[in-house]
């Protein structure tokens, strides 16, 4: 049990770093930019569609700018041979003995990292459960689709796609009496999937099919298993709830509008259709593209559809505003990372895992501790270790350790004579005092 709550507090630790912090400056950069949608409402749809999503893929590749920031700073700092700010790498890192532990230790409920391991776990936990259920109801809908009677929508005949520049020999088109809502499925070869009752109305099953191959034309299918994938994954972040919801509002909405550039559709036989799909469900429209419409959102679509005069849409320039808004704050969040300079969190555990079960025995390493007393830099206070201190220091925050040096062979008995005939690890502490004070409680 005991293993257990260290790794549960290693493990509160790590996830402030890698996890929660840089969901934090998310968070903050999310809603902030939301507010700023909020204030252009009445901008063009697309924008609100795309940089919505730009905003839930910040999330992921904010963790790997933030790591990829970590390892070179790591790289540069290593590589370096001048500044105070480094770690000797070594080929053959001092061995010890894990020590056995005689006495059983309680558990450390009032320390804060224990909960944040314990609650992050858990978290994770509802995570991969919630993707699960995802991957399950792809499956459904898979086999669904494949019991289906498909047509490539080129034999159909039903509509002309060429000024859509698709292969409509790639794109496969059933009729169902299983479903009340036209929806696509599959990205290399999609499947349209339209309800049996629109077969007695040629008109709205042609508006259908071309609503249809507009998500297809975008991608749609690929964007919406991403956000889905990240709603599952972080299905305890209320912001993600909000956008998943805003995101489905506007894409259909965009869509709309990209359907209505075609002068040849009314938009009142088209509004018509929209107001006979409301009441309708579908099999699963979180995993599914479709023409699902929220009531609370009907009246939006039909009065930004019946605003539209725009013949071309701005898809490039969103995009581009887009691209630009998750760059940005991908690289905030790199800039904001709390790794310590020069130094990995595994490099420091590792030392300090080292520190926990060396043994007292002649092949322990020495031991030395300086502290940088001006905050400067420099090191003038410099004392060998002992038993107690060794064993708080392997207990001290990582933000407190600025730099580790190992010596071995002539190098430590040079310096320290035959005290360091195993070897010698210098810590350099930052406020020694201060990080004993605030040292987390292991009993």
């Amino acid at each position: 049990m005991t293993q257990v709550t260290t790794y549960l507090q290693d493990f509160g630790w790590l996830s402030l770093d890698v996890l929660w912090f840089p969901l934090l400056i998310w968070s903050l950069c999310a809603l902030l930019v939301h507010l700023a949608l909020r204030w252009i409402e009445h901008g063009d749809v697309l924008y609100h569609y795309h940089l919505r999503v730009a905003l839930v893929a910040g999330i992921p590749l904010g963790f790997l700018a933030s790591g990829a920031a970590g390892a070179i700073s790591n790289f540069l700092s290593t590589s370096s041979s001048s500044g105070q700010l480094s770690l000797l790498v070594i080929q053959n890192p001092i061995m010890v003995t894990p020590e056995v532990q005689h006495a059983a230790q309680t558990i450390p409920w009032s320390d804060p990292y224990l909960w944040i391991g314990l609650v992050t776990a858990l978290l994770l936990a509802g995570g991969l459960i919630q993707l699960g259920r995802m991957a399950w109801n792809y499956y459904r809908i898979s086999t669904y689709a494949r019991q289906l009677n498909l047509v490539s929508l080129a034999e159909s005949e039903l509509i002309n796609v060429q000024d859509l520049r698709l292969n409509s020999e790639q794109i496969m088109l059933a009729i169902s009496p299983k479903t009340d809502i036209p929806f696509t499925f599959g990205w290399r070869k999609p499947v349209i999937v339209i309800p049996a009752f629109l077969q007695q109305k040629p008109e709205k099953m042609r508006m259908a099919i071309r609503h249809e191959l507009m998500h297809i034309k975008r991608g749609d299918f690929l964007v919406n298993g991403f956000i889905t994938a990240m709603k599952s994954l972080f299905w305890f972040h209320p912001l993600i709830h909000l956008f998943d919801h805003e995101i489905q509002e506007y894409r259909e909405i965009s869509c709309d509008s990209e359907v209505l550039t075609d002068t040849t559709i009314s938009r009142k036989a088209y509004a018509s259709l929209l107001f006979e799909l409301a009441p309708k469900n579908s099999l699963e429209t979180a995993n599914l593209v479709s023409m699902a419409v929220h009531q609370s959102s009907l009246k939006k679509r039909i009065n930004t559809m019946m605003n539209v005069t725009e013949t071309n849409r701005p898809v490039v320039k969103s995009v581009l505003i887009s691209l630009g808004l998750l760059v940005g704050i991908s690289g905030f969040i790199a800039c904001s990372d709390l790794q310590s300079d020069g130094l990995t969190n595994d490099d420091i555990q590792e030392v300090q895992q080292n520190m926990r079960n060396a043994p007292s025995s002649p092949v322990q390493p020495l031991y030395v501790i300086r502290e940088d007393v001006n905050l400067d830099g420099s090191y003038e206070n410099k004392e060998i270790a002992g038993k107690e201190e060794i064993e708080a220091i392997s207990r001290i925050k990582e933000e407190y350790i600025r730099s580790i040096e190992v010596l071995k062979g002539q190098e430590a008995t040079d310096l320290y004579g035959n005290q360091g005939k195993n070897g010698v690890v210098i810590l350099s502490l930052i406020d020694k005092q201060k990080a004993l004070s605030d040292l987390k409680i292991r009993r």
